[in-house]
């Protein structure tokens, strides 16, 4: 594990880097990309960070020795159920969000690693001039209204002097079998403006926050509840690595990390060995067996498996 790991720091070697366009623009899967933007945006860092749904075929896999997934719960279920057989085949170590980690099955657990993100210097929210509410307006992303208000609860006694901006991008939710147009945008600001009455609130952009260059003094308040969507999202890097304090990124690294770097000079990438949690792989096999659902990631009966419903 720790000499793939290093391989691939000495190396630097990921599909992002330019040299390697001609690859990149044959994997990627701009269907599933232009939905996810701009929390799936791509940057780099050492360790080769990508989404599964790039991966069409083995050549990625084989690509580098390690490979930084930035899938949510669902997709990685989908990867891990599809390419169980062939990950003890090819020489590459894994390293995802420690809330996917219950979905590794057993006899895998040698090639998975955990990485986490984390700001030392963060503020609370009283201390803050400017709070950017953040979310996909989509049910994959904010769960359920009841989700959004939970969050929504923590921010109803900051100072009135706090500035307010809501960055609420609407996009396809290509994982609801529904094709209804969903007016969860609509609820979710309702719900915001029922929390902030009579306060004037900036309604703002993606490209707004792209072109900002300092966020110190400033948190996003992501309300994504979970990791079922997104593990590594852009603009948390995007805010982080501007000064910025992310309201779901730990300040503190993990005490089992065996591995840090600096993504700026503000938030730094920690590397950690799986938790000792009992697998839910089977699960997964359960499912497999018995659905013909075409598509998993379709199938709300696989996707409360993930949220862990069921």
């Amino acid at each position: 594990m720790h000499k793939l790991i290093l391989q691939q720091y000495k190396s630097g070697k990921s599909l992002l880097l330019p040299k390697y366009a001609v690859l990149r623009n044959q994997l990627n899967n701009n269907n599933v990309n232009d939905h996810y933007n701009p929390v799936g945006n791509s940057y780099y860092h050492d360790f080769n960070p990508n989404f599964t749904f790039n991966i069409k075929d083995e050549r990625f896999l084989k690509f580098t020795p390690t490979l930084t997934l930035r899938d949510g719960l669902l997709t990685f279920g989908r990867f891990i159920l599809r390419h169980q057989k062939l990950i003890p085949k090819i020489k590459v170590h894994f390293l995802i969000h420690s809330d996917l980690a219950a979905f590794v099955p057993v006899k895998l657990k040698n090639q998975f690693s955990t990485w986490q993100l984390s700001q030392q210097k963060k503020i609370e929210f009283h201390d803050a001039n400017k709070i950017i509410i953040f979310a996909i307006a989509h049910e994959s992303y904010l769960n359920s209204l009841d989700h959004v208000r939970l969050q929504l609860n923590n921010l109803k006694k900051i100072p009135d002097h706090i500035q307010i901006e809501v960055c609420l991008p609407m996009r396809k939710d290509v994982f609801d079998v529904t094709e209804i147009d969903s007016i969860f945008l609509h609820k979710a600001m309702i719900l915001i403006q029922e929390t902030f009455p009579g306060k004037s609130v900036t309604i703002i952009r993606p490209s707004d926050l792209m072109s900002r260059a300092d966020f110190r003094g400033q948190v996003l308040f992501d309300l994504a509840p979970d990791n079922y969507f997104v593990s590594d999202n852009f603009m948390h890097y995007l805010v982080a690595g501007r000064g910025g304090t992310v309201n779901l990124m730990p300040q503190t690294k993990p005490k089992d990390a065996f591995f840090t770097i600096p993504l700026s000079l503000y938030h730094k990438l920690h590397l950690a060995p799986l938790p000792d949690i009992e697998s839910r792989f089977e699960s997964l096999l359960i499912y497999s067996r018995v659905s013909k659902h075409i598509n998993p990631l379709c199938d709300p009966v696989f996707q409360n498996i993930m949220r862990g419903i069921l």
